[in-house]
């Protein structure tokens, strides 16, 4: 449970500071955060809710929450293919290759490296 409250609050920290925004969809990061756990995975946030819930269905043994958590799991996922990835599409039409389908999960380096993107005004 501390590991995966830990990698929360650890991306929670990046997106603020590093993205100057926040976890929730209303207030996104400004900026691409391609620091901390973003360099290795593109969505280390909700890996680590999940890496939470599971712990907890572990420390309480509850089915019930291992069932919560593969709600959570599916719509997350549905939420990161109907949401997310398209909105990023629309945002970084310009960058070629980014967020394809079969796009390796480290893609979020090839748009920090592809130079300064912006949004209705807003740096991306």
């Amino acid at each position: 449970m501390a590991l995966g409250a830990a990698i929360y609050f650890w991306c929670a920290w990046d997106f603020a500071t590093a993205g100057q925004g926040t976890p929730a969809p209303i207030d996104p990061p400004k900026h691409l955060v391609v620091r901390g756990l973003y360099r290795f995975v593109r969505n280390p946030m909700y890996a680590g809710v999940l890496l939470l819930l599971a712990g907890e269905s572990l420390a309480f043994q509850s089915l019930r929450i291992l069932a919560y958590a593969a709600i959570v799991f599916a719509v997350v996922n549905l939420f990161v293919i109907f949401y997310e990835e398209p909105a990023l599409k629309r945002i970084r039409r310009g960058v070629r290759g980014v967020f394809e389908e079969g796009a390796p999960v480290d893609s979020g380096r090839a748009m920090a490296s592809s130079g300064t993107m912006r949004h209705n005004g807003v740096e991306c």
